[in-house]
């Protein structure tokens, strides 16, 4: 394929419709429903562009209850920001903590905000492609709207090479990421086919080390997110390129003489389950990954977990998503300590995307949606993981809608079970 990755191109039509393009009529044709409305659903925070618009990637959840994330547009210049929301008893206070300008380093966040190691926030950018840091200020802020300290500690990705997924980091202090074009490969305009690549802490600044460039075909094309195995090899999912073009699961072995990849899993889109994996895994803490894909003859795709076995790995359909829903997941899935799955799924044939869950049983797994965005007051086009509170109770955010006659510029949501 020689296309910019979905994701990425969805939500640069997003941008341009907010500024007035008439693509916005493309989004409405790709939206598709969900099934049932929950009575638990409210929307904590609705944006208003100044705070942000289009939120989008992980929302981040700390130990006391604060929520992060970022908004790929919005802000004086419409460049995107970062916020945090804190819980004041039943109610929020919303934070603007950064806002992307034409002199940043970077702008356009897709892939939200991961809290690191010592609560530092780690953030990535599409435009001027970055690797970013946040901290609160030193010194007590004299207004709400004051922002955190930012710091790009990584700002020399090639030319439309987007940084993708989320941001994970080993015991060392490394950082491991994808970008989902970029490299020596022919894919997208000859712009590569997607990179792994690791940051190193080094006398006070970062090294940049590629541990490896897809070529496009066979190991795969255009990769959503890595994670650390038990034995220290990276495992991810690549949208396209395997057997049947339509996605692998790969791993990356280290060595003496760098990293080797080898691809774990071909997707087909008519065996379970399912093809064209957009988001990246999720681990257990027990050695199993879960992942989600897009496609599937006769369902939108299906959740699946990868498990080791015998020195290799299983991969296990857990639950099909309904034929109604038009794609599955777009980010990573979310494991509470029950071991159920949430997720988002960004539209259907109906209405305007949903939250679901995944309860397993002695019967196995069920599929239910907990609720259905209507574009309305309440969001559409979900595209965030799923945060899990203390308290149970789920957070996340819709990159569209809001209240009718506003900016309709995206929402945060809560549901309580």
């Amino acid at each position: 394929m020689a296309l910019q990755p979905i994701a990425a191109l969805v939500r640069a039509i997003y941008k341009r419709a907010r500024l007035g393009d008439t693509l916005c009529i493309a989004i409405a044709v790709l939206l598709v429903a969900a099934s049932s409305q929950a009575q638990t659903f409210r929307v904590i925070h609705e944006f208003t562009g100044p705070d942000g618009e289009i939120p989008t990637g992980r929302l981040s959840i700390d130990a006391g209850g604060h929520l992060y994330g970022s908004t790929y547009a919005g802000g004086a210049y419409n460049l995107g920001t970062a916020f945090r929301m804190s819980p004041q008893g039943s109610n929020w206070t919303f934070d603007r903590i950064l806002q992307f300008d034409p002199e940043s380093e970077g702008n356009d966040p897709q892939a939200g905000l991961v809290i690191g190691p010592g609560g530092v926030l780690y953030g990535t950018t599409d435009n001027a492609p970055s690797v970013y840091t946040l901290q609160p200020p030193f010194t007590a802020p004299r207004s709400v709207l004051q922002p955190w300290s930012v710091n790009f500690i990584y700002d020399g990705f090639p030319f439309l090479t987007y940084p993708a997924g989320d941001l994970i980091f080993d015991s060392f202090g490394n950082i491991y990421g994808v970008t989902s074009t970029g490299g020596n490969g022919g894919c997208f305009l000859d712009r590569g086919c997607g990179a792994v690549y690791e940051l190193s802490p080094s006398q006070g600044g970062w090294i940049k080390t590629t541990l490896y460039e897809f070529q496009g075909g066979a190991d795969g094309e255009y990769p959503a997110g890595v994670n650390l195995d038990r034995s220290g090899k990276l495992i991810g999912t690549a949208l396209n390129g395997g057997s049947s073009d339509v996605g692998v699961i790969f791993e990356l072995t280290p060595s003496s003489n760098g990293w080797s990849e080898s691809v774990i899993y071909n997707f087909s889109c008519s065996d379970d389950p399912g093809c064209m994996p957009q988001a990246g895994l999720t681990p257990d803490g027990n050695g199993n990954f879960y992942g989600s894909t897009t496609e599937e003859v006769g369902y939108s795709g299906s959740i699946f977990e990868l498990s080791p076995a015998n020195g290799g790995w299983t991969v296990t359909t857990l639950a099909r998503i309904p034929q109604q829903y038009l794609l599955g997941p777009d980010a990573p899935v979310t494991l509470d300590s029950a071991g159920n799955i949430y997720g988002t799924i960004a539209g259907s044939t109906s209405t305007h995307g949903a939250v679901f869950k995944l309860t397993h049983s002695s019967g196995g797994w069920s599929f239910t949606s907990l609720h259905d965005f209507t574009g309305g007051s309440d969001g559409a086009t979900p595209l965030s993981t799923v945060a899990i509170g203390a308290n149970g109770k789920l957070y996340g955010t819709a990159s569209q809608y809001g209240s009718p006659g506003g900016c309709e510029c995206g929402t945060v949501w809560e549901i309580t079970p």
